[in-house]
C-alpha cells in the first residue's frame, strides 16, 4: 500500500490491518457457517488468500470459485452465477 494514494478507506486504518494478522487472530474465532466465493482472476483477494482464510476456520465452510470473475462481478451472467452459488449453499445444496 501506498500512503500517498488515496482510495475508499483511510491510510491510517490500512496501516492498522497490516500491523495485524487477522487470518490467525480472527478467523478460528469464526464457527457459524461461512461461504467463500472468489473470482478466479481477482486481483484483490487473490484465491490464495482466500485459501489461507478457509484453512484458518474451523466451523462448516464452503470456498467457491467463480470461473472467468475478478474483484466484482460485472456481467449479469457472472451475477446469476453467484446468486445461484449463494441460493444453493444457503439451501444446503452443497453439504
Amino acid at each position: 500500500l501506498d500512503p500517498k494514494k488515496t482510495g475508499s478507506i483511510a491510510w491510517a486504518y490500512a496501516a492498522d490491518i497490516m500491523q495485524r494478522d487477522l487470518i490467525k487472530q480472527a478467523a478460528p474465532r469464526v464457527v457459524c457457517p461461512s461461504l467463500q466465493l472468489v473470482g478466479s482472476i481477482d486481483p484483490i483477494t487473490p484465491l490464495a488468500a482466500q485459501q489461507d482464510l478457509f484453512n484458518a476456520l474451523p466451523g462448516p465452510k464452503k470456498l467457491g470459485v467463480m470461473a472467468g470473475c475478478g474483484h466484482t462481478y460485472k456481467s449479469a451472467q457472472q451475477r446469476q452465477a453467484l446468486a445461484e452459488s449463494i441460493t444453493a449453499w444457503l439451501n444446503g445444496a452443497d453439504d
